[in-house]
C-alpha cells in the first residue's frame, strides 16, 4: 500500500459492490460440506458463502470502500470479514462494523440443486435477508 492507495491487483476501480467481478453462476461446493455457522471465501469467485439457521447465503468479497478483493487481501475469523487494504470490517451478514467502508456487502442469489450442489448467481442481487432453504 502506498500513501493510502492500494497498489495491489486485489484493488480495482470497479464498483465496490462486486459488479464487474463476473456475473455468471459460480459453483460453490456441496451443502453437505457447509455446516450451520459456516462463513468462507469461495475460491476464485470474489464471493463469500455463509450458512446460518435460515439457510445458505452469498455475498460479494469486494470491499465497498475502495473495491479491494478481500478473498485475496482479507480474512474471515470468528464471523468477521476483514479487509487488509484499509481496515474495514463486516459482520457475518455483510453489515459494516468498522470503517472506512460505509455500505454493506452486496448479496447474491444462491441456488441449491437436488444433489446438494450450490451455485451462486453473481448476476442476481438479492436482499441481505434472502436465504436458500436447506432441506432437513
Amino acid at each position: 500500500m502506498l500513501g493510502g492507495v492500494c497498489a495491489s491487483a486485489a484493488c480495482s476501480s470497479e464498483g465496490g459492490d462486486g459488479a464487474g467481478q463476473g456475473t455468471g453462476g459460480v459453483a460453490a461446493g456441496n451443502v453437505s460440506a457447509v455446516p450451520v455457522g459456516h462463513l468462507a471465501f469461495v475460491s476464485g469467485a470474489s464471493a463469500i458463502l455463509g450458512r446460518d439457521a435460515g439457510g445458505l447465503y452469498a455475498m460479494s468479497a469486494i470491499c465497498t470502500h475502495q473495491s479491494c478483493d478481500m478473498s485475496e487481501r482479507g480474512a474471515i475469523a470468528s464471523g468477521v470479514v476483514s479487509c487488509a487494504c484499509h481496515g474495514s470490517k463486516f459482520s457475518a451478514t455483510g453489515e459494516v462494523t468498522n470503517g472506512p467502508a460505509s455500505s454493506a456487502l452486496r448479496h447474491f442469489k444462491v441456488e441449491l440443486a437436488a444433489d446438494g450442489s450450490i451455485t451462486i448467481q453473481k448476476g442476481s442481487a438479492v436482499d441481505a435477508a434472502t436465504r436458500a432453504a436447506v432441506p432437513g
